[in-house]
């Protein structure tokens, strides 16, 4: 069959697994790390196939000025009525080697609605790395998913996304 294939670390990769995305189209394939870490500076093998033809070329991740920083979210989705009076509430929690917990500050996090990109951002409520979104009556327009980016020194690093589903 034709398209890419991949070996990082000594290991094949797999579509969807290890931060892994591999997209074949007519004209072009591609591999992508999503995230990238810093952690990730080393060879990573392609072995490309096509119709008749074949080829590998071997690429060297070089590590360079980036964050440590591990967001992780409480769930990966949320269901709310229209209404409620409970808080709806997303959650997040930001971690780092490098950073001690109190400089893990809101001011340095967004949470955004995705729709075409980063849309809706609000500064999250919480401090110490543990930060949440409220939903107060929500509607079905919050419907949707939801990330968190955090700013360390000028790069970003973006959360997994939550769906949030308004009945």
């Amino acid at each position: 069959s034709s398209g890419i294939n991949a070996e990082y670390g000594g290991k094949k990769m797999v579509n969807g697994k290890n931060r892994a995305r591999i997209e074949n189209s007519k004209t072009t394939n591609s591999l992508t790390l999503d995230p990238s870490e810093v952690g990730d500076a080393g060879s990573c093998t392609c072995y490309a196939k096509g119709v008749g033809t074949q080829d590998e070329v071997t690429i060297t991740l070089v590590e360079g000025e980036g964050s440590d920083i591990k967001i992780t979210r409480k769930k990966s989705a949320l269901v709310c009525n229209a209404g409620q009076k409970r808080r709806c509430v997303l959650k997040f929690k930001v971690t780092s080697k490098e950073i001690k917990k109190k400089d893990i500050v809101k001011a340095n996090a967004r949470i955004c609605k995705l729709v075409g990109g980063r849309q809706d951002c609000e500064e999250p409520k919480g401090k110490r790395g543990n930060f949440k979104r409220k939903f107060r009556n929500p509607s079905t327009e919050d419907s949707g998913q939801y990330v968190l980016v955090y700013n360390d020194r000028g790069v970003e690093t973006e959360s997994a996304a939550i769906t949030l589903a308004i009945n």
